[in-house]
């Protein structure tokens, strides 16, 4: 799952093809804390969620919406950057109940966390392009609008008893000039 606004959405499921798997109802849209409150707030909190089957979770809403995708075990990883969630790696069983190995789910975070850091690298590259972008276009509107303005002061006629009259406003004109 990854984040989309204060929402997640599934963006790869995978399904052995030897297992008759219904698609699960979030994989059509987005998956909210209204329809996993408990895993959510765990989610938040930076904490691994694993269970054997929906009746060890203790959010009734989380068991329905479980039995709904058709889940029966899970393991659930939050993918933490800079300590903000930026999405949500799960493990799921529809066939069976799988009970999780503790060797298995101490090396989940570490999984989560290689995955939380290109998640995290391409964010951060997007946000360069983007600002890049930005720069190359006040760059090219900064060009254009010199451009008039050279056009405008070279076509200014400054009197020139203002200019005789004092050194220092012979040094402002001398500037504008070097800048026209």
């Amino acid at each position: 799952w990854q984040r989309s606004g204060g929402d997640f959405v599934y963006t790869h499921v995978w399904v052995d093809e030897r297992v008759d798997a219904p698609t699960p109802p979030e994989a059509r849209g987005f998956v909210s804390g209204e329809r996993f409150p408990w895993v959510m707030q765990r989610m938040q909190e930076g904490t691994t969620v694993a269970f054997t089957s929906p009746d060890e979770v203790p959010s009734e809403r989380d068991r329905e919406s479980l039995r709904l995708s058709g889940t029966k075990s899970s393991a659930i990883v939050p993918l933490l950057s800079g300590g903000r969630l930026v999405g949500i790696l799960t493990f799921g069983m529809v066939s069976r109940e799988q009970t999780w190995p503790s060797y298995t789910l101490e090396r989940l975070p570490l999984v989560a966390a290689v995955l939380a850091n290109s998640l995290a690298r391409k964010e951060a590259s997007d946000a360069l392009a983007s600002a890049l972008t930005e720069v190359q276009r006040l760059r090219d509107q900064l060009a254009a609008e010199n451009v008039q303005l050279r056009r405008e002061v070279s076509g200014m006629k400054w009197p020139r008893v203002l200019t005789t009259e004092s050194g220092a406003a012979r040094q402002v004109m001398a500037q504008i000039e070097q800048v026209a």
